[in-house]
């Protein structure tokens, strides 16, 4: 299935990031043209003529200068899900001004991880289906986001993956996406199901949850929980 999703690099920071990353699939955009100030410019029909058939852009980028806010900006007026990576707390919150959410990023692993697990679901199907509707319906216009991966094997496996997915979590989430993923020999069950929605009610009481499930034949005895939250503004 063809990637609808971008990575965009904006600055010295952006750039390396896409450098780094360089043919892993997705569609890597260079607009790294601007001067020591954070000031630039860039041509719109050229990006987009990259941005054709992108339903979700990510603008990497070192902090929320003018341009890095003009190209998320333009991204979102062609209806596009933008979302900004960027290295601390304080840029990612500024980048709400020009993005619909944030998240915090710390190395080339965390945008590539966020990159392929956003992908997995928002396009892939699925026995409970999430889609790219149900990403844009939590992260259109909200807070900061955080994005995680946990995978476990054994009796509580549920509940280890789970708990090694949202480990990191740094904001109070109003919404959650959380797609487990197992393998047909050892499918996830009703009763794992229950465990899951029981910790995460718990953990984060004032959270709406939506559930998806899949099946990855690359897994064996493991399940993998992709959680996705996101914060209002």
């Amino acid at each position: 299935m063809e990637k609808k999703l971008s990575i965009i690099g904006v600055d010295a920071y952006g750039k390396a990031m896409l450098q780094e990353l360089g043919g892993r699939g997705f569609r890597f955009i260079n607009c790294v043209n601007m001067d020591d100030n954070g000031n630039g410019s860039f041509d719109e029909s050229a990006l987009a003529t990259e941005l054709k058939d992108i339903d979700l852009a990510f603008v990497v980028a070192n902090n929320c200068s003018a341009y890095s806010a003009k190209i998320a900006q333009y991204c979102k007026s062609l209806g596009i899900l933008t979302l900004g990576l960027l290295p601390d707390a304080d840029a990612a919150k500024q980048f709400l001004d020009c993005a619909d959410s944030a998240m915090v990023v710390n190395s080339v692993a965390d945008v590539e991880s966020i990159a392929v697990m956003m992908h997995q679901m928002a396009y892939l199907p699925g026995h409970i289906n999430i889609d790219i509707v149900d990403v844009r319906a939590v992260l259109k216009n909200s807070g900061l986001f955080y994005f995680g991966i946990g995978t476990a094997e054994g009796n509580d496996r549920c509940i280890a993956a789970t708990q090694a997915a949202v480990d990191g979590v740094n904001i109070k989430p109003d919404n959650i996406i959380v797609v487990v993923s197992s393998s047909n020999e050892y499918a996830f069950t009703i009763g794992e199901l229950t465990k899951l929605n029981d910790y995460l009610q718990t953990k984060f009481p004032k959270s709406d949850i939506l559930w998806g499930n899949n099946t990855d034949v690359a897994l064996d005895k493991e399940i993998r929980v992709s959680v996705l939250l996101a914060s209002k503004r």
